[in-house]
């Protein structure tokens, strides 16, 4: 699909939901959290962030809709794969990004919920095209219904 065709396809989504697309950041770093704030930002995005594990539950379980949930794998009190299999059995969930500086645990490689693992040494750019992607492609399902793929 061309950019003009996605812009436009994600602009008559805008203005359904004139929010746009949130998404939630899961990491214990706080030049990470600001970061992805920035990025979010820059995109046009609502962006929430949470620093663990419980906290980003409870904002997924909050009743708020979350069309990219972008979590580290090593967070304080428990790991990242734990929201991973919250996501399993809730019937409404946001796509995922895992980032991990490790070797991912096989509980982690669930392609019905991850839609992507990156390293923590991905280049910003990258994840940033990858970010804006995914979730405008989510938020496109979830306002209009529509196919969001990108052909």
């Amino acid at each position: 699909m061309h950019d003009g065709q996605r812009s436009e396809r994600v602009s008559g989504a805008r203005a359904r939901d004139v929010r746009g697309p949130a998404i939630l950041v899961a990491d214990d770093d706080p030049a990470i959290l600001q970061l992805m704030n920035a990025v979010c930002r820059r995109e046009s995005f609502r962006c929430d962030t949470a620093r663990d594990v419980s906290e980003a539950l409870e904002k997924l379980q909050s009743g708020e809709t979350y069309d990219l949930l972008v979590v580290d794998v090593m967070l304080p009190k428990m790991k990242g794969d734990a929201i991973v299999a919250a996501l399993r059995e809730m019937s409404a969930r946001p796509a995922v990004i895992v980032v991990t500086a490790e070797p991912p645990s096989p509980r982690l490689v669930d392609g019905s919920v991850v839609h992507a693992m990156l390293a923590k040494s991905t280049d910003l750019l990258a994840l940033t095209a990858l970010i804006a992607d995914v979730a405008e492609a989510m938020f496109v399902l979830r306002t209009t219904g529509s196919d969001p793929s990108f052909t």
